[in-house]
């Protein structure tokens, strides 16, 4: 006859938890998995933001050149460029207004209120904002892209079109015409670095030969 209480003690004995041990090895891999997965997203993210801003650059790049062969001069203006203002959403929490993208990052001596924004420039007799005059025969998409801050007081979202007549100031320390985007992590494939604050890389296209006087529309 069979002995039950043997049985259930067999049972139970076979039965062994996991020890402090394997539990600690089982956590630590499971960390050790997500951290990996985290940078490989967040890699692939990084890279996807990049492509965009690079699009835009040359679109906006393309649009410009255009613009000058019509009009033989370039505006005379520091703006936002984008399709619209409702690329740059106010954020009041950040004491950012509507159409604004840039403040301290391309000129980082200046005061600490600085902002560029749509500005209306007249330009061969027009009187349209700086974007509409670039893109007037072009379709591009949106100029909204992610914020890059530094600091407390210096962010910048989307492409910015400049002009800088004081060396000092410009990029390699050649006036003229520019335009500046920012990249995370990223070499700057197109132009030259002009800033480095942290991660982000401040880029410069030139658009301007080094008689950019001639080149520029100076009412």
């Amino acid at each position: 006859m069979v002995n039950l209480n043997k049985l259930k003690g067999s049972f139970n004995g076979s039965q062994r938890g996991f020890t402090i041990v394997e539990l600690l090895i089982v956590v630590v891999v499971i960390a050790i998995l997500a951290t990996i997965s985290i940078v490989s997203y967040n890699g692939i993210t990084d890279r996807a933001r990049t492509a965009k801003t690079l699009s835009l650059v040359r679109q906006w790049n393309q649009t410009i050149i255009l613009y000058q062969a019509t009009s033989s001069r370039l505006p005379n203006d520091w703006t936002c460029l984008g399709n619209d203002v409702s690329d740059f959403p106010a954020e009041p929490s950040a004491s950012i207004g509507l159409g604004q993208c840039e403040r301290n990052f391309i000129v980082t001596n200046t005061p600490p209120d600085w902002t560029s924004e749509f500005k209306t420039v007249p330009t061969a007799g027009q009187t349209l904002s700086t974007p509409n005059l670039l893109r007037a025969n072009t379709s591009l998409s949106t100029g909204g892209l992610d914020k890059h801050t530094y600091g407390s007081n210096g962010y910048m979202r989307g492409i910015v079109y400049a002009t800088i007549f004081d060396p000092a100031m410009a990029p390699q320390n050649k006036p003229g015409a520019y335009i500046f985007y920012a990249l995370k992590g990223s070499d700057c494939t197109i132009g030259v670095q002009h800033r480095l604050l942290g991660n982000i890389r401040i880029c410069a296209v030139k658009l301007t030969s080094d008689n950019y006087a001639s080149e520029i529309y100076q009412p």
